[in-house]
Order: C-alpha cells, then sequence, then structure tokens
C-alpha cells in the first residue's frame, strides 16, 4: 500500500486479530510516507498494546481499539474513538513531527515560538513567506487551535462556547482560526481524525482546502 496517495484526513487501520506483526511492518512503512494520517491498531482480545511501545511514531501515539467480535471489522465510530482518546498533542510531540518533516532548522525555530523565546531570524521569516507557510504566532495558534479541537471531541466532547470559556477566548477566535489557518468551519475540523493534519497542512502552506478528506463512510485504509 502506497502511502504516499494518502489524503490529509485519512486514517490507517491496522487488524492484527488474524495476522502477523509483518502486517504491522507494512503499516509503519505506509505510515512513514504519510506520517500525517493517524494510524489505529486493532489488537487480538488479551494482548496489551505495550508490545507496541517499541514501534512507536516518534512524535506520537498509535490509537489502539478492540472489537466484538473476531470477524467483525472495526466501524468507522470506533476507529475515530480510539484516535481521539490519543488526546491533544504536547509541544515536543509537535516539534518532533516538523522535525521529521521540515528538518531541524525549522523544529528548532517553531520550539522558540511554543516556548515563547527568543525570535526568528529575519532570513527564515523570508523564507517562510516566500512558501507561504506560518509566521511564528501562527504556529502558536496552531497548537492552541489543535489542542482546542482535541476537547471538541471525544471522550469531553465540550461546546465551542465551553472551550472558548475556558481558554479565556472569543468563540468567533476559535472558528476565525479555523477559517483562516485551516480553510474550514469549526464543524468541519472538529470532524477530522488526529492532529497530525493540522501541522501538515501549515507545512505545505499553499495546500487548498479540498486537500483535507472529511471523515469517510469506513475507516481510511484498513491493512
Amino acid at each position: 500500500m502506497d502511502g504516499a496517495s494518502f489524503p490529509l484526513g485519512a486514517a490507517l487501520v491496522c487488524d492484527l486479530r488474524q495476522t502477523s506483526l509483518n502486517v504491522l511492518a507494512d503499516a509503519f512503512r505506509a505510515h512513514a510516507r504519510s506520517p500525517w494520517c493517524p494510524m489505529a491498531v486493532v489488537l487480538p482480545a488479551g494482548v496489551s498494546e505495550t508490545i507496541l511501545e517499541p514501534i512507536l511514531p516518534d512524535w506520537g501515539r498509535l490509537a489502539t481499539l478492540a472489537v466484538r467480535s473476531e470477524e467483525i471489522l472495526p466501524t468507522y465510530g470506533e476507529v475515530a474513538a480510539a484516535i481521539e482518546r490519543r488526546g491533544p498533542p504536547d509541544r515536543q510531540a509537535v516539534i518532533r513531527y516538523i522535525r521529521s518533516r521540515a528538518g531541524e532548522h525549522l523544529a528548532r525555530e517553531v520550539a522558540k515560538s511554543l516556548e515563547g523565546s527568543g525570535a526568528w531570524s529575519a532570513g527564515l521569516r523570508r523564507r517562510l513567506g516566500r512558501l507561504d507557510m506560518p509566521s511564528p504566532q501562527h504556529w502558536v495558534n496552531l497548537f492552541r487551535l489543535s489542542t482546542h479541537l482535541a476537547s471538541a471531541m471525544a471522550p469531553q466532547s465540550k461546546t465551542l462556547e465551553q472551550i472558548a470559556l475556558e481558554s479565556n477566548s472569543a468563540p468567533r477566535t476559535l472558528s476565525g482560526w479555523c477559517a483562516k489557518y485551516l480553510r474550514l468551519s469549526w464543524p468541519d475540523a472538529r470532524r477530522r481524525l488526529g492532529w497530525e493534519w493540522i501541522f501538515e497542512l501549515a507545512l505545505r502552506g499553499t495546500e487548498t482546502p479540498s486537500s483535507v478528506v472529511p471523515p469517510p463512510a469506513r475507516p481510511g485504509a484498513m491493512l
């Protein structure tokens, strides 16, 4: 399976109940080509997710789930719930993701922005401007937006108004960030799986909104 063909907003699902760990290796190869796709692993009954710890992606956790029967494929809702249970990314996860996609220099500068220390060089600002990539403040807002969107998903399932109140922001500010940075409405953005696609979209700069696919009728890819 060619991971390079997976769009933003897709998810990878690897079912280990009736196959070997070799399938998981294939899944990781596909994931390496499309790291913006969160990956869920269906584990056999009684198997702990700790067996996956040695092969976790550098920037985040795998989603693990179990289904009711050995014969039944997981539903989209079950996959979505497992991915949502990962919760929001922390700063280090975002920095590791950016490092894996864009290199050490940008990752180091984004780290400065997220930590509130240091100023970006004029040269880097010009380079990002030519690439139509976010400014330092944009990265800060994207990080905040990714955590707010995670709060809007299960198991918290908070409303836009609740999140705005808790973060001392106006609802229109958060919905405005979705429109400005993601080119999506708040309801559309909260229906996408994972957080990686948010930063991947920023790294691509000129990507069109249509590149972020809506939630499919079934998991994005079943291996």
